[in-house]
C-alpha cells in the first residue's frame, strides 16, 4: 500500500500522523532528506514515517544523540539491532538506512499497519505481538506509557 510520499504503511495512518511526519521532514537539514529520499526508494518506507520516526527519537535530528539505553543517532538504534541490520549506526547514513531497513522489516511483521510498526520501534515486536494475543484489537490500551507517548507524538493514538 502506498503511504502519502510513496512507500508502506498507512494502515491506521491518519491525516494527523502523515502531516506530522511531513512537517519533520521540512525541518530537518537538506543532507538529511536527501538519505531520507534515498532510503524511501530502497526500502518501500515512505518519507513521512521515516522523518517521524527521527523527529520523535531526536530533537533537532542529532546525529550524536544518545540514550541512557544505548540507543544511538537520529534513528536511535541499539549497537545490537544495527549490527544485526549490517549498518554503521554512528555514520548519518547509516544509522538512517538502519532506521529504514528496520522499519520495513516491522511493516513486513505486522501487515503494513504504521501504529503496530512504530509501536514495535520503540518498545520491541515481541512485547507488541504479546499485546496482540492478550487483547486483540485493544492492544494498544496496554501499552508501556513510554510507548503510548512515542504513538502519541507520531499522532498514531486516536484514542
Amino acid at each position: 500500500m502506498a503511504g502519502a510520499s510513496g512507500g508502506v504503511g498507512t494502515i491506521y495512518a491518519n491525516a494527523s500522523a502523515i502531516q506530522f511526519g511531513q512537517a519533520c521532514y521540512k525541518a530537518m537539514p537538506e543532507n538529511m532528506r536527501k538519505i531520507v529520499d534515498a532510503m524511501s526508494k530502497k526500502y518501500g518506507v515512505s518519507t513521512w514515517m521515516i522523518a517521524s520516526v527521527m523527529g520523535i527519537e531526536t530533537s533537532g535530528f542529532n546525529q550524536n544523540a544518545g540514550s541512557t539505553a544505548g540507543a544511538y543517532g537520529v534513528m536511535q538504534l541499539m549497537a545490537s539491532t544495527a549490527e544485526g541490520l549490517g549498518v554503521d549506526r554512528t555514520t548519518l547514513e547509516g544509522n538512517i538506512e538502519g532506521g529504514t531497513k528496520y522499519l520495513m522489516q516491522l511493516l513486513q511483521e505486522f501487515n503494513g499497519d504504521s501504529r503496530k510498526a512504530f509501536a514495535a520501534y520503540n518498545t520491541g515486536s515481541g512485547y507488541i505481538k504479546g499485546l496482540i494475543k492478550e487483547y486483540g484489537d485493544d492492544w494498544y490500551k496496554h501499552l508501556y506509557s513510554e510507548t503510548e507517548g512515542y504513538l502519541k507524538k507520531a499522532h498514531m493514538m486516536t484514542e
